[in-house]
């Protein structure tokens, strides 16, 4: 009779073997998990000790311009970043028109380096961020390498100033013409044309040149020179003079069968020579000296009223001796006349003769 009671051959046989391979897993499981953790202390701790041992100096794989500055402190980056840059002192800018060279040392505008910029940059990578991130931020930068562009420093408004002082050399006024009185008549002082320098222009294009790193020992710019017209041209001048020659004539005043005539050396006195605002050059004429000429030409005009009277031999009326009108010259009117006959002569037409406005006086006994 069996035993039910007892456990099979096998059944026996598999409870110790199954709890065998789970310890076995289970102990494999352990020790990896603690060689990891054991590893990630210990490179952490390497990657610490490595950021600590760079307190104050530059990490490795950090570069300005392809200049290494692993492991530099800040002293020593700027020395070295001085002795690698130094040719940024040494050069010129020269300012060109024609055949004349204006120089502007590197120097004079202290174009240099950004030193201590570009030091303060190569000190700040891999140092921002919690410990953790900056440890990786190191091993990054390391591994991969970081180079900072260089950068350029200068005095921007010495070097303006440098151009504009040299710009002004070539700077000239331009000499407006002139006609003057001599006595030979009215003559004709030429004009000039004056010029000046572009200096902003300059300036702009040697500020881009000099902010460059690769700029060259020399940079040459050429100074742009721009004419400048007059306010008065030879050619107004001429024309104006022309004009004036036509208006300096003869002007005869005739009433009736009598004429006055003012020479043609008075009405040049009258002529100045004025620009307008519409921007033309002419002659005109002193309109106070007019009306004082014909102040003393009324003299010879001007006369009173003469009544008429008998004509007497002994107590014996033999005729009448004939009454005549008065007379006065309306000199602001009749300067308006001679005015427009000038005015009329500088256009160009031929005028020659004006009549007086003259204010007449009836005596009191006429010849009637």
């Amino acid at each position: 009779m069996t035993d039910t009671t007892m456990p099979a051959a096998h059944d026996v046989a598999l409870a110790p073997t199954t709890l065998g391979t789970y310890s076995a897993r289970t102990r494999f499981f352990v020790a990896f998990l603690l060689s990891v953790f054991v590893g990630l202390i210990v490179g952490a701790g390497a990657l610490y000790a490595f950021d600590r041992n760079y307190t104050g100096r530059i990490l490795p794989g950090v570069s300005v311009g392809g200049i290494d500055l692993a492991g530099l402190s800040p002293d020593e980056a700027t020395a070295r970043l001085e002795s690698s840059f130094a040719s940024f002192r040494e050069g010129r800018a020269v300012l060109t028109s024609g055949d004349v060279d204006m120089v502007i040392d590197y120097a004079d505008v202290n174009r240099r380096a950004d030193i201590a910029g570009l030091v303060t940059e190569a000190m700040a990578v891999g140092r921002s961020g919690t410990t953790v991130e900056r440890i990786i931020l190191d091993a990054r930068t390391a591994i991969r390498g970081v180079n900072i562009v260089p950068r350029v420093l200068f005095d921007k408004a010495r070097l303006a100033r440098h151009v504009h002082a040299l710009a002004a050399r070539f700077n000239v006024s331009p000499q407006s013409a002139s006609v003057s009185l001599t006595e030979q008549g009215f003559v004709v002082a030429e004009g000039a044309a004056g010029k000046t320098a572009d200096h902003v222009a300059a300036t702009e294009a040697l500020t881009a040149a000099l902010a460059r790193v690769d700029a060259p020992s020399e940079v040459r710019v050429a100074l742009e020179l721009t004419a400048i017209e007059p306010a008065i041209t030879t050619a107004e001048a001429t024309a104006a003079r022309a004009a004036a020659d036509l208006v300096a004539l003869d002007v005869a005043i005739v009433e009736g069968k009598e004429t006055w005539t003012i020479p043609a050396a008075t009405v040049r006195s009258w002529v100045t020579f004025t620009k307008n605002r519409d921007g033309t050059y002419e002659p005109t004429v002193d309109p106070a000296k007019l009306e004082a000429h014909l102040g003393a030409v009324a003299k010879e005009i001007d006369h009173k009223a003469q009544n008429a009277s008998f004509k007497l031999s002994g107590a014996k009326i033999t005729g009448v001796n004939a009454s005549r009108n008065g007379r006065s010259l309306d000199v602001p009117l009749t300067a308006a006349r001679v005015n427009e006959l000038l005015t009329a002569r500088a256009a160009g037409r031929v005028v020659a003769q004006v009549a007086p406005k003259l204010s007449v006086t009836p005596p009191s006994l006429t010849t009637e």
